[in-house]
Order: structure tokens, then C-alpha cells, then sequence
């Protein structure tokens, strides 16, 4: 495929794609917006929108989520959003520098603090960027604005987390940029500040500057006071700034887009805020501003101002201003041609959140009829938040595909930062004004076949059954050890036992519904030589906490029968199950199991105990260079096949990670955690990462591909992926994944949770953050490494984790003070449907499904009301509630219930709306909701 490039030019709201291919004429400048007797100006064809003419469109809230919820200590705060050449969108909260980041449009957001060594304390964020290298570039000041800076990462993000990013600080002499040498600004009070950056690669930065007399609007010489929004640019990365143009002697906050079809053509949403000039007729200032007489800042609202010549000079477009109150509003420029000015509504007690647009850049407003309105102050105010509580600071925005958007905003007391994912389509019959260009959306479309979800219980891991969160966040909640740990220890050294001083290793656990029996199958290494170098051995248990380990006399071992072990190899790397569907009582157990040469053997036995060879004892399945570590295997029912989940070890180190091999930090820690003693570089190894593969009969295994693996967001040294247990669940497959290293000085290793809905594709949840952490106390059996067994089983209302701890790092060192190694088999247990809840604190929120058609009678909840309370409310696939099944209908819910059945006005039969598409709300109160079903 050719390379082609872009250049990404930003504002605040979101990037926009210029073609810096030599096809763009730079030279040609864009005929204004408007002149300057407010008669708009032809623009032409290859510039105009791809839309269709018809003006009369509407625009449609598809959901509304909580980023920040309240409570967090988020303070005032001039939101900024940008998204990154990789796709992520970073979102800059300006309290301190610190970003959220999201992979996924919008939908699940990551905090990531950034740490600016060469700047002062106390820093806030009040512009970020990303150049089209991928570096990011934040403005920042300390307390009081007496001061600006502008940080530069010296990388692009694309290869190092952006937690681990090392930054250039530069701080600017701002009095300097004052046209006047005699007379140098005297402050830099700056609230919401935009970058962009030209095709030769010079980087813009807006900035409010002000002279010491800037409010004496009464002067005979007016060309003082004010904000002064001034252009500063750089040539060298960000080292120096200079070259100054001023925009506007009275705006302020202003966010600037750029033409995707001439990069010379620079719009700018401001904040347009001024006294009376000398010699002003005060009622004349008031009647032309919309505001009553007397007003101590007659202009305060949002403009538009327009430059033809690649920001050197601006001009207010006439017709743009919006009204008294209408400011802090910003603004996107597509490369579809379209404009998107989101801001708050006219009015000090108003504050909708509402949004202009233009489909043909600018050169007409949408105003409901079929040509537009020549000027932006006519335009409809389109409505995508009523009334949101508290004010809106910014509204930044970014493109989620053709004609969707996501906009945030702040919102309440104490603040929240929220989102509204929202879209434009004609008006009439529903449909969009293009299909989606291919991009991942962060909502699903409104016109979507209802989902059919039958009586499964619906889990909240990923959003699959959710359009919105308002108010709530979903939470991932780590199971409890079991006190009694560990239910099975290693025995050690000395001891009077044949197994003595033999390590604990991976292992498997069922309950044989039969027997009524819990049984485990876990392996024992004799501590030298390879993997193979294992044997395994069984044991049984009548209540899962008290294990026996029968004399089974099969095999010798160490000079002795009396032992329990089931097969003499095999045991570190081989994952045993009961078939469900298989019919001959002799394959009834199966396993899979890494033996020679580190390949993939199968085997079936009637009882678990004796073991049967599939494919006539040869392997069933090898990819060089080979298999080590646990693998599993489990019947699918819905792709109809086996599955095997094994290691692979196909990646090198210096092809997937190569920041470990040119990055000496990454390289240094590398060689620390897991090469101490030897001298070897990691671009001579391989990286651990998960793969699956699927057969029909256990024997001929295809379809090898690597499922996960670590990505640009993984820290470097915590990205090695060792054991995934799954358990089918509901229309899930859960997995628990063993990650290395949590530890800078140490390979340690914690448990993700991931998870698929197809079986194929395999997702990691909740941020990544660990779900079955280590311990933290030296001299625990599960200080150094957890691997769970396979599989996690459910017992009764629980969810039983069993795993293998060791006490030692992956190098077999002990912590400080800590003799031998503190080894084991242990417990953790977790609610039913307990992985992910979601949580409301003291403040009402709720949640929101999307629409779903169901046969049951009863809407059974999963839920923990702590001091609160949760209700529900029955919609109808519109959002509207339907009658006798709101709100104010629902009996609430103050008990923990693992399964409570929800009724409205005391009548629960639900057959009246059975078969009809509708949505359901929950409204929760200091509670957590886990899952909900019909039945």
C-alpha cells in the first residue's frame, strides 16, 4: 500500500485529516465567509459539503455518559479533547496535568497523570495538541497566570504509554510578545487555549494576554485594553516561540479549525468580551448586544472571527455573534466539510447545551430550511443537553464517523465532566446523511435491530447491553481470598513425604455433579530441567476447602507407589475437563497437555484417572517454537467446536515490543526482572502472548492465531501474558489472565480479567486494572505469582477462583527476609455476576439499556443497594416510559439480592409488554447493580 500522508491540524474539539501530498495548493486562499456588507461569498464546489443541499436536518442524542463522576475533586475546569493519529481521543481536565485517555470512541476512559520534572508545582493544563508526529503538546501554567509554559513529549505516544512519556518544558517570555517594546504585557490569565499546526510544520499556539490597564476601556487610545488573543508559533519542536500576531484585541477562550481543504483558511469560536469603548451610547451597545442597559459587560458572548492567510490576521464574520452569554462554546471542522459549534445557550440562568451547524463549511447555518440562513446568528440552536446542572465550561468535540459526534461538557455541584454522543440525519424519514464510512463508532445507530436476549443473565463487562451511564461508573470488584489459604500447600523440604520440596504448579478443578465430588488435578515439579519435567497428580475434595490426596499406586516416583499420581509427565503445562456433549463413557475426561519437545498432546480417560493417548500418542498440534506454560481446552457450544487455549511464542521481542530494545530503560528493567544473573538482551527472545486454536474431535487442530497480546498501552516489562483460564458464562467466555510485571524490581505477576462474546475475539476489561491481585506481605504463598487454575466454577450464589500462588518472583527469589518458598493452591470467591457492577454514589444516576425484545414474565435484578435504593423503569424503544412502569410506579429495592424480582405498584407480571421492543432504566442510589434477566 502507498504512504500517504497527512497533516493534523487541531483545535481543542478534534483533529481534522490536510493532505500534504503536493496536492493541496497552499498558495490558493479560501473567499471569505461573509464581506464585509454581510453578503455571503460563493465557495466553491470541491469545497462544499458532500451532503445533500437540503438544509432541513435534525440532530439526534443517541446517549449520554459520566466520565468524571461527581465527587471525584474535579474543580473548575476548561475542558480540552483531541484525537490522536492512532485513534485514541485524550480528553485534558486543566485542574492538573493529567489526561484521560480512550480507545474504544468514548466509551471507557483511562486516567493517565503526566509528570513535567522541569516545570514548577501546581501546574494546570489549559491547551493540549498533538502534532501530526504523534508528540503530544500541552500549555500550562501555574497559579495566578503569571507564568506560561509549553511542554513537549519527546516521543509519539503510539510506542510508549503515555504514563512513561519524558516531556521538553519551555517557558515563554510572554511580556516580550507585546507589538509595543516599551509597554510589555503585564499578565497571561489564561483559562481554554488551542493549538493547531501548519503544513510546513509550524506549531500555533493561542494565548490571552493582557496589558496592566486592560478593563480602562474609557482611555482616549483604545488599543490597550482587552484580552488580546495573540498567535505564537514555533519552528524547532517546541524550544522557542515567538512571531506573534495578534487576532483579536477583545476575545478571549477561543478554539480555531482549519479548512481540510486549505490549510490558509482558519476559522476561530471566541469569546468576544468587552466594556463600553470611549464615547459608546451604552442603550445602543445594549440593544445591538441583546442585553438589558446597564450591563457591566454588554459583549460577552461567542463569535466567530476568520483568517485567509494561515492565521496573520483575523476579522469578526459579521452575522456570527450568538448573543449575551452565548461563550465558551468550540468548534470542528470535518473533512466532510461540515461545522460543528457546540456552546452553551444565550441567557445568565440558561445554560442548554446546544450546537450550530453548517454542512458546506460555513458558507450557510442550518437553520430548518432548505438553504440554510447566510449567518451563523440565525442558525437553530440544536438541542443536546436541557438544562444541564451547573455551568458548561467548554464543550470540546470530536468526530466518532461520518456525521456522529461526541461532545463533554462539566456539569453539577460538585462537578462532573459528562458526555453526549449525538448525530446528524435528514429530517423525515430517519435516515443519516451518509452510511458510516467504516469507523468504529462510540454509540450503535438508532435504527438497530432490537437485541433478542432470551432469559440470559446480562453481565456488565463491556457495554453490549448498554446506551448510556449517567451519574454512575461501572467498577470492577476483586474477589476475597479465602482466610483458610492455601487449601493445598507445598510440601516442603525435609519433610517425610515423596512429594517434598516439589513445586506447586498449574493446575485444573471441576465438580463431578455425579460424585457430588470436587476434584483437582495440579502438577509437581521436581525443580530441574524443562517443563516436561512434571508429573501429575489428583486429589478430591467433598467441599472444595478440604482436599485429599488419594493412594492411587499407579505409578512410581521417587522409589515409591504410594502416591497420587495420575500421570508421570505432563503435569506443569495440561488443562482437564468433563465433555458435556460426549457420548462415549471413555472420553468422558478430556485433557490437553504440552509434553515433548514443548508440543500439544491430547488425552481421554472414563475416570480422570487413568489416561488415554488421542492421535495414537504423536502430538496434535505444534507451532514453532513451541508451547510451555498452562493450557486448557473447553467445549463451545455456540461455535460448535473445542477450543484450546495455549501459549504462543512466535513474537520477537525485537519485532512486537521493539521500545524494549532501543528505549536503555526499558532495556535496563528488562534484563532486571528477568535475566539477573546472565548477560542476555531481549532482542533475542521471545514475548509471551495468548493464542487459540479449534478442532471438531479433539484430535485435528486449526485456525492457530494469537488472541492477545501487549499494545502500545501496555507498560514496557508488564507485557508478558502468561496462563488464561476461561469459563463459559451466560453468553460469555470469561478469562483470567496471569500479567508480568507489577513490580519495577521484581517479576510478579497479577490477574486481568478479559473476556468474548463470539469466542474469537478476546477483549480486556475494566482499564486493565488487576482483578486478582498479589499479595503485598513477604513470606505469602501468592507474594510473587498468581495463576489461576482452570476453571473458576460457580457454586451455588458464588463464583469459586482456585489458583496457584508461589511466594517467590518468576527468578525464584525470595522478598527481603524470607527463607525457602512459600508455595500453594488458594481460594478466592467472588458474587455471582460479580465482575463488573455499576456503581451510583450519594447522587441519583442511571443506567440506561438499549433496546431489547424479550418472552419472559419477570425482571429479576442482581443488586446490592448499600444505603440507597434502586428502581426501574420500563421504555419503549423511543426512551419513553411506558404507562403504569415508570418510575414513580417501580417498589424499590433497599435489600441485597443476588435474584429480586422487580415490581411496579406491586405487580411484577411483565407478559403485557413481552415481545415488544423496550429499554430499561435504572435509577440507582448509594448501590451497585450486577446484572439484571427476564424469566
Amino acid at each position: 500500500m502507498p504512504r500517504v500522508h497527512f497533516l493534523l491540524v487541531l483545535s481543542c474539539a478534534a483533529s481534522a485529516l490536510i493532505p500534504v501530498d503536493g496536492r493541496c495548493d497552499e498558495r490558493a486562499v479560501a473567499p471569505p465567509l461573509a464581506s464585509r456588507d454581510s453578503q455571503i461569498q460563493e465557495i466553491p464546489a470541491s469545497r462544499r459539503s458532500r451532503g445533500p443541499g437540503d438544509h432541513r436536518v435534525d440532530v439526534k442524542t443517541d446517549r449520554r455518559v459520566t466520565i468524571v463522576p461527581p465527587g471525584s475533586g474535579l474543580k473548575r475546569a476548561m475542558l480540552g479533547m483531541v484525537r490522536h493519529p492512532d485513534g485514541s481521543i485524550l480528553l485534558n481536565l486543566q485542574t492538573q496535568p493529567m489526561l484521560l485517555r480512550s480507545r474504544d470512541n468514548g466509551k471507557n476512559w483511562t486516567r493517565v497523570p503526566v509528570k513535567l520534572p522541569d516545570a514548577p508545582p501546581r501546574q494546570k493544563s489549559h491547551a493540549l495538541g498533538v502534532s501530526r508526529d504523534g508528540r503530544l503538546w500541552l500549555m500550562h501554567q501555574s497559579s495566578g497566570g503569571k507564568d506560561l509554559f509549553v511542554s513537549v513529549s519527546k516521543e509519539p505516544f503510539q510506542t510508549i504509554p503515555v504514563a512513561q512519556l519524558t516531556w521538553i518544558t519551555t517557558r515563554i517570555d510572554y511580556a516580550s510578545l507585546s507589538p509595543n517594546r516599551k509597554r510589555p504585557f503585564a499578565s497571561c490569565n489564561n483559562d481554554y487555549n488551542t493549538f493547531f499546526q501548519q503544513p510546513d510544520g509550524r506549531m500555533l499556539l493561542g494565548v490571552g494576554l493582557r496589558y496592566a490597564d486592560w478593563k480602562n476601556y474609557q482611555q482616549p487610545n483604545q488599543s490597550r485594553p482587552g484580552f488580546h488573543e495573540t498567535l505564537i508559533r514555533t519552528r524547532d519542536g517546541g524550544r522557542t516561540w515567538g512571531d506573534p500576531t495578534e487576532v483579536h484585541p477583545h476575545v478571549a477562550e477561543t478554539c480555531y479549525a482549519v479548512d481540510p481543504n486549505n490549510p490558509k483558511h482558519v476559522l476561530a469560536m471566541t469569546r468576544k468580551q468587552r466594556m463600553l469603548l470611549r464615547d459608546e451610547d451604552a442603550a445602543d451597545v445594549a440593544r445591538r448586544a441583546g442585553v438589558p442597559p446597564g450591563t457591566a459587560w454588554p459583549w460577552k458572548g461567542a463569535i466567530l472571527l476568520e483568517s485567509q492567510d494561515g492565521g496573520r490576521s483575523f476579522r469578526e464574520v459579521p452575522g456570527s455573534y450568538l448573543g449575551y452569554y452565548s461563550h465558551r462554546g468550540t468548534m470542528l471542522w470535518t473533512k466532510e466539510n461540515i461545522i460543528v459549534a457546540p456552546h452553551t445557550a444565550s441567557g445568565p440562568n440558561d445554560y442548554r447545551l446546544v450546537v450550530n451547524i453548517s454542512l458546506d463549511g460555513g458558507k450557510t447555518w442550518v437553520d430548518g430550511t432548505k438553504h440554510g440562513a447566510r449567518v451563523m446568528s440565525k442558525a437553530r440552536d440544536f438541542e443536546l443537553v436541557p438544562n444541564p446542572p451547573g455551568f458548561s465550561f467548554t464543550t470540546p468535540t470530536v468526530r466518532v464517523s461520518r456525521n456522529r459526534f461526541l461532545t463533554v461538557y462539566c456539569s453539577g455541584t460538585p462537578m462532573a465532566v459528562k458526555g453526549v454522543f449525538w448525530h446528524i440525519q435528514e429530517k423525515g424519514d430517519g435516515s443519516r446523511l451518509d452510511e458510516d464510512d467504516g469507523e468504529r463508532s462510540g454509540r450503535r445507530g438508532t435504527d438497530e435491530k432490537p437485541l433478542t436476549i432470551g432469559g440470559t443473565r446480562q453481565l456488565f463487562i463491556d457495554d453490549h447491553i448498554i446506551e448510556s451511564l449517567d451519574g454512575v461508573a461501572k467498577k470492577l470488584n476483586q474477589p476475597t481470598k479465602h482466610s483458610g489459604n492455601p487449601v493445598l500447600s507445598r510440601i516442603s523440604e525435609g519433610k517425610p513425604a515423596w512429594e517434598a520440596g516439589m513445586p506447586l504448579s498449574f493446575a485444573s478443578v471441576l465438580y463431578d455433579e455425579r460424585q457430588r465430588l470436587f476434584k483437582m488435578w495440579y502438577s509437581l515439579h521436581r525443580g530441574s530441567g524443562g517443563d516436561e519435567e512434571s508429573v501429575l497428580c489428583f486429589a478430591t475434595s467433598p467441599d472444595g476447602i478440604r482436599w485429599h490426596k488419594p493412594l492411587l499406586g499407579m505409578f512410581e516416583y521417587r522409589g515409591t507407589k504410594k502416591n497420587n499420581i495420575v500421570m508421570p509427565h505432563s503435569g506443569l503445562a495440561c488443562g482437564v475437563f468433563i465433555d458435556p456433549r460426549e457420548t462415549d463413557p471413555a472420553k468422558r475426561y478430556k485433557m490437553v497437555h504440552m509434553w515433548r519437545d514443548y508440543k500439544v498432546y491430547a488425552s481421554h480417560s472414563a475416570d480422570g484417572l487413568r489416561w488415554t493417548p488421542y492421535n495414537g500418542g504423536q502430538p496434535v498440534f505444534f507451532k514453532s517454537p513451541g508451547h510451555d506454560s498452562h493450557m486448557i481446552a473447553y467445549w463451545d457450544k455456540a461455535l460448535g467446536k473445542y477450543v484450546a487455549i495455549i501459549r504462543d511464542r512466535t513474537g520477537r521481542i525485537r519485532d512486537v515490543r521493539p521500545r524494549l530494545v532501543s528505549d536503555a530503560a526499558g532495556r535496563r528493567g528488562w534484563r532486571k526482572l528477568w535475566d539477573p544473573q546472565k548477560n542476555r538482551s531481549p532482542e533475542n527472545h521471545s514475548i509471551r502472548r495468548v493464542s487459540q486454536i479449534e478442532s471438531p474431535d479433539f484430535v485435528h487442530w486449526t485456525g492457530y492465531r494469537v488472541i492477545l497480546g501487549a499494545d502500545a498501552d501496555d507498560p514496557l516489562n508488564q507485557d508478558q501474558f502468561y496462563n488464561m483460564e476461561v469459563l463459559p458464562y451466560e453468553n460469555l467466555r470469561i478469562g483470567l489472565m496471569t500479567v508480568f510485571s507489577y513490580d519495577p524490581d521484581r517479576c510478579r505477576g497479577a490477574v486481568q480479567l478479559t473476556f468474548s462474546r463470539n469466542g474469537r475475539n478476546w477483549h480486556r476489561t475494566a482499564n486493565r486494572d488487576v482483578f486478582l491481585p498479589l499479595s503485598q506481605r513477604p513470606g505469602d504463598f501468592d507474594w510473587g505469582g498468581i495463576y489461576p487454575l482452570q476453571a473458576p466454577l460457580v457454586v451455588g450464589d458464588e463464583i469459586w477462583i482456585y489458583y496457584t500462588g508461589v511466594g517467590v518472583d518468576h527468578n525464584h527469589r525470595p522478598p527481603p527476609n524470607v527463607m525457602g518458598f512459600p508455595n500453594g493452591i488458594g481460594l478466592a470467591k467472588l458474587r455471582l455476576d460479580g465482575f463488573v457492577s455499576v456503581d451510583a454514589g450519594a447522587n441519583e444516576g442511571t443506567l440506561t439499556t438499549r433496546p431489547f425484545v424479550f418472552g419472559g414474565n419477570k425482571l429479576v435484578i442482581n443488586a446490592k443497594p448499600r444505603t440507597g435504593r434502586v428502581l426501574v423503569e420500563i421504555l419503549d424503544a423511543d426512551g419513553k416510559p411506558l404507562a403504569g412502569f415508570n418510575k414513580h410506579d417501580c417498589d424499590p429495592v433497599h435489600e441485597d439480592h443476588i435474584r429480586q424480582t422487580i415490581s411496579w405498584n406491586g405487580e411484577s407480571d411483565l407478559a403485557s409488554v413481552a415481545g415488544n421492543p423496550i429499554k430499561l432504566r435504572f435509577y440507582l442510589k448509594n448501590a451497585k447493580l450486577f446484572s439484571f434477566r427476564l424469566r
